[in-house]
């Protein structure tokens, strides 16, 4: 399928679609992908952000057409629900530290809730490579206007052994070994010991 006709509409007073169809250029023209859509989303969130719409929502309204194989797309703003994140729960990091994980996060406990920013977040924490599992899960709160954000992860090894010989005329047999860990101590810092050592020198 190609993309086909484009456009944006806006249901929140104040806010002008017209300012954002320099956003859609991406999308005109060509074979659709769903990743520029997703692109131009993020950019109109932004964008809306900036001008202090903070709880904005971009509802791309997609209709595909099969007669000339093309989908149109209407990028919908619409006003959303003010919801805020009342807590941040992590259970299942037996060894890794909870602020490692925290740090993931561009919000806080207080901070209006954004889905985009907690997918981005769980992403982050995938990126991590520390865990085998991991599920990221919203539910409401003490109150329809209050999020809860619960990450639950499973624990996996972090570490690296390895060990390697060589041979060469002028150096003779060499071997070496090689530690690595890259959740020390649960922290998030990376901490290696490599030694190599041959008839004719050795390095640590």
């Amino acid at each position: 399928y190609d993309f086909g006709e484009i456009g944006v509409t806006s249901a929140v007073p104040g806010l002008n679609a017209v300012e954002f169809e320099p956003l859609l250029a991406p999308l005109l023209g060509g074979v659709y992908n769903a990743r520029l859509v997703e692109r131009v989303v993020d950019r109109m969130a932004f964008q809306a952000g900036q001008q202090g719409y903070a709880f904005l929502e971009v509802r791309p309204r997609i209709v595909k057409n099969e007669a000339d194989r093309t989908i149109d797309i209407v990028f919908e703003l619409v006003q959303g629900e003010r919801v805020f994140i009342e807590r941040i729960d992590i259970s299942g990091n037996t060894r890794t530290l909870d602020r490692v994980i925290r740090r993931q996060f561009d919000v806080v406990e207080g901070d209006a809730f954004n889905s985009r920013e907690v997918r981005d977040s769980e992403n982050r924490i995938r990126g991590l490579d520390y865990f085998k599992t991991l599920n990221v899960a919203v539910s409401e709160g003490s109150a329809p206007s209050r999020a809860l954000i619960g990450v639950e992860v499973e624990e996996q090894p972090t570490g690296s052994l390895n060990l390697g010989g060589s041979f060469s005329s002028s150096e003779g047999i060499a071997a070496q070994i090689s530690i690595t860990e890259r959740n020390f101590r649960g922290r998030g810092q990376t901490v290696s010991l490599a030694l190599t050592a041959s008839t004719q020198y050795t390095n640590v």
